[in-house]
């Protein structure tokens, strides 16, 4: 289950998210990224995106 979530408002595409992600499991879609199943949420993701668009689940 993932933990983390990408709000597609604040999203830049920069894909800062995708290059750091260690499972590869985060891809661009047409507004924003992405985070497919497979999250760990060893929160790497979370930590590196400049805009805080990456958001906790729950």
């Amino acid at each position: 289950m993932r933990q983390f979530c990408i709000d597609s408002d604040r999203c830049v595409k920069c894909g800062a998210c995708a290059m750091d992600c260690p499972e590869q499991i985060i891809e661009e879609r047409d507004v924003s990224f992405h985070i497919g199943d497979g999250c760990i949420g060893c929160g790497d993701c979370y930590e590196i995106c400049p805009v805080g668009a990456v958001v906790k689940k729950g």
